[in-house]
């Protein structure tokens, strides 16, 4: 059996977040956790995935070592990817 994926998701305000969810679901992972600014989103979203925990600050999410993943949109992805590699890099 292989092992379980966990992930999260930050970012709502795009269409497609739900099928990208649904399809690791159906693949057998696990959505921990979310993270949506948007009130009616995070509600909406918080309704069809209850077993998924809603964070107050994305981070939560991308500081968790549990998860093997996480879903964002592009423009999230390039300031995830912006954040992570200023927080691990060392300056001379």
């Amino acid at each position: 059996m292989p092992p379980e994926i966990r992930f999260g998701a930050i970012g709502l305000n795009h269409g497609h977040i739900n099928n990208q969810v649904n399809l690791l679901l159906r693949a057998g992972a696990k959505l921990v956790s979310f993270f949506g600014k948007e009130p009616e989103l995070a509600a909406k979203f918080a309704a069809t995935y209850p077993q998924a925990r809603q964070v107050q600050d994305p981070a939560e999410i991308l500081e968790d070592n549990s998860l093997q993943m996480c879903l964002a949109k592009a423009l999230i992805l390039r300031m995830i990817w912006v954040w992570w590699y200023a927080t691990r890099t060392t300056l001379p």
